[in-house]
């Protein structure tokens, strides 16, 4: 942890294989994210119009930007409070989802590809897609979600709470139960 924040370790930088191997995956990253922007920026300017894709894919982007900044917001309030350094958050998003901030990175990456396939020829649609896949893909499967469940079972895993927690509280996306979930915890509370 960094500042009490749990969060994936920093660069090896003792071990210049790792380094490499590191800061290629972020490059490989960085190109994957922006390729539905480059793939646009190749267009003729006149070519381009806004439709109802286009509509749909703004709103997509700025429901996944305000659901990562909440949370992102949410947190940084949740540890910024002296009482709440080691513990785990499981309020406001967080109360539905273990990370909604990833949730968040997902649906803004969805909502871009949708934008970007409104100025794209068919052909060049599955290019756009690469984006919000890669991303699902290394935030759900290597970088994300792996390491951060590994270290909150070993930081909270003893912890009663937090295994309730983790069993009542999607992973990711929200279901019904777990959207039910907050209410049935203070119903509980007050009983």
């Amino acid at each position: 942890t960094r500042g009490g924040v749990a969060g994936p370790p920093p660069p090896p930088r003792h071990n210049p294989f790792l380094f490499f191997i590191v800061w290629t995956l972020q490059g490989i990253w960085v190109s994957c994210v922006g390729l539905p922007v480059f793939l646009l920026n190749t267009r003729p300017s006149e070519s381009t119009h806004l439709g109802m894709l286009d509509a749909i894919g703004l709103c997509t982007w700025a429901a996944g930007f305000a659901l990562q900044v909440l949370a992102d917001a949410q947190k940084g309030a949740f540890r910024a409070s002296g009482l709440n350094k080691e513990d785990f958050i499981s309020t406001g998003l967080w109360s539905i989802s273990r990370h909604p901030n990833y949730l968040g990175e997902i649906v803004l990456q969805c909502g871009l590809g949708l934008v970007a396939t409104g100025g794209l020829p068919p052909g060049e649609w599955a290019l756009a897609a690469v984006s919000p896949v890669f991303s699902a893909l290394l935030l759900t499967c290597l970088s994300g979600l792996p390491p951060l469940e590994k270290h909150a079972r070993k930081t909270w895993g003893g912890n009663a709470e937090y295994r309730r927690y983790v069993q009542e509280t999607a992973i990711l996306v929200p279901y019904p139960s777990s959207i039910l979930t907050p209410f049935r915890r203070r119903a509980d509370k007050a009983a």
